[in-house]
């Protein structure tokens, strides 16, 4: 096996680990509900604290990343994702679950944009197959995060959450052995991008940027809505943890199959 076979595995492996966080959290928020007495306003705050660290930060990193050239983001992001999502069964308050949320978003924010890149630099002349390998492992990741999620805390409690803790720190130890460290990284593959090129761009097709952009909102929106307050639903109706994380697991595989056959 190639050593650019070995490091793409590893960075869509990576995307795995760093997306079942996303799906991760989902099937939690009722426990937190209980725990906290927490209301459905509340609830809501938490994904939106977990999806702007997450999202809205991306393009800082992507930034960072040109800037940086080196995978370092790409290395150390998995361990830092698992231990933001490790911790919030442990978590004593609201405020430290939402620090805990903040770390999260913040380092799957960090992961994606140079995850994408160094596909592009290890998979060559075969960039679309890797991107799509590597976006098939992140909905996969997602979409196994609610299962995992309640099959941990159905048998160890909310502290079950601290056994996602080893995904992470075997991701981040496979980057950095097999990306990291790899002398034939070419950095001066990476073309920095400025935002002012980024403004620019917008302005030459902002009518299709705008459609889309609103396309975009509304899928969000509904998405994330359903994210928040489809298992606190499963579980008002006497659903038990698992079978609400079964579910779950099931909704977002199939917004992971929608989005490979579009």
């Amino acid at each position: 096996m190639s050593a650019n076979v070995i490091a793409l595995s590893g960075i869509a492996l990576s995307h795995w680990v760093v997306d079942i966080s996303g799906g991760f959290v989902s099937p939690l928020l009722p426990l937190f509900a209980e725990k906290f007495g927490l209301s459905l306003a509340l609830v809501g705050i938490l994904v939106s604290i977990l999806n702007v660290a997450d999202g809205l930060t991306q393009p800082i990193f992507g930034y960072l990343g040109d800037r940086i050239k080196r995978p370092i983001l790409l290395t150390f992001t998995p361990f830092l994702v698992s231990l933001g999502t490790g911790l919030l069964g442990i978590a004593p308050s609201y405020g430290i679950l939402a620090l805990f949320l903040v770390i999260a978003g913040l380092g799957r924010a960090a992961f994606h944009p140079q995850g994408a890149a160094s596909i592009a630099q290890y998979a060559g002349r075969k960039r679309a197959l890797g991107l799509s390998v590597f976006m098939a492992a992140g909905n996969i990741g997602f979409a196994a995060g609610p299962l995992l999620a309640t099959v941990l805390v159905s048998r160890l409690g909310l502290e079950g959450t601290l056994a996602y803790l080893p995904f992470g720190l075997l991701a981040t130890g496979f980057l950095y052995l097999s990306v990291l460290r790899d002398p034939s990284f070419r950095p001066s593959s990476w073309t920095p991008v400025t935002f002012r090129d980024v403004l620019e761009e917008v302005g030459r097709s902002r009518g299709a940027f705008l459609r889309l952009w609103l396309i975009v909102v509304l899928r969000s929106f509904t998405y994330f809505t359903l994210f928040a307050f489809l298992p606190v639903f499963l579980a008002q109706k006497g659903l038990s943890t698992l079978q609400t994380g079964f579910i779950t697991s099931f909704f977002f595989l199939g917004g992971a199959i929608g989005g490979i056959m579009g």
